[in-house]
């Protein structure tokens, strides 16, 4: 798997990745961020942050942002893109349903002094 990811990141020649959190219950959602932060090791690349974006779910420990992007603008179109995964939209308490991703939205935002915020967590970054 580091292999296919060096090759995207070798393509496009990304300043910033994105990649699931380590902390994740799921094996896959593992795999892939280790996989990611070998690929992206700072002196072989264009990377410049690496930042795991919040999985709304099951995990093994609390995620802890240290990142947060203003997402008061985009909340509907993010709500919408999330409603075309119909497998994954379920019903609410659950935190893959529409008003759980919302009420974080609104939970992030606060974290950040923001109306509603999308959080990540800053795994490194290599300033020019």
């Amino acid at each position: 798997m580091v292999y296919l990811i060096e090759k995207i990141i070798k393509k496009f020649k990304p300043k910033i990745v994105y990649t699931s959190p380590y902390h994740d219950l799921n094996s896959d959602h593992k795999r892939v961020f280790e996989s990611t932060l070998t690929a992206s090791r700072p002196l072989s690349n264009s990377v410049k942050k690496l930042l795991c974006y919040e999985l709304p779910g099951f995990v093994k420990e609390p995620f802890r942002p240290n990142t947060y992007v203003d997402i008061t603008k985009e909340i509907t179109k993010k709500i919408e893109s999330f409603k075309i995964y119909k497998n994954e939209v379920m019903k609410f308490p659950h935190p893959r349903s529409i008003q759980a991703i919302e009420n974080l939205a609104i939970h992030r935002g606060v974290e950040a002094s923001l109306r509603k915020a999308e959080a990540f967590q800053l795994i490194r970054s290599v300033l020019d």
